[in-house]
């Protein structure tokens, strides 16, 4: 290996700290978006995986990984889809208090369910979400408008 090469790699301190203070907020998030704590798991591990080799030149490393395990849950829903026959695990992150709300959103079409949690729980703005969902910002801003007028419909008696 060469200087060049050693000097690419990013410091296992820097990754780690990374996960240490973001691996919760992300496996949340996953949660909320597949509903099942081991896909959850891997979809955290992916995300840190596919960005290990490029960590230097990653600048924005929250908004990559959020957007990571977005992309990853997509994929989950669409085999989901491909095979109707897998149900969906229960969410170990609901708590009584808040189960109503959380299967409410898990009722929702993933791409509502996806700008929601980005934008509510993660705190990303239209463009981040727009790219982590391959979609425009309009797109992401109506998203938004339907979950949240589905889940005021379901939720408010």
């Amino acid at each position: 290996m060469t200087t060049t090469e050693a000097q690419a790699q990013p410091t296992m301190s820097e990754v780690e700290h990374a996960f240490q203070s973001q691996r919760d907020s992300m496996m949340r998030t996953a949660m909320l978006l597949v509903g099942s704590a081991e896909e959850a798991e891997d979809l955290v591990q992916e995300a840190f995986a596919r960005a290990l080799p490029k960590w230097d030149t990653i600048r924005d490393p929250r908004s990559y990984l959020n957007a990571s395990v977005a992309h990853g849950a997509r994929n989950i829903y669409r085999s989901r889809a491909r095979d109707a026959s897998r149900p969906v695990a229960p969410a170990e992150v609901a708590t009584d208090s808040n189960r109503d709300l959380h299967d409410s959103l898990l009722r929702l079409p993933y791409r509502q369910r996806a700008a929601v949690v980005l934008r509510y729980y993660v705190g990303l703005d239209d463009s981040t979400i727009a790219r982590a969902l391959g979609c425009t910002r309009s797109t992401v801003r109506s998203s938004v408008r339907r979950g949240l007028q589905q889940l005021r419909e379901e939720v408010e008696p």
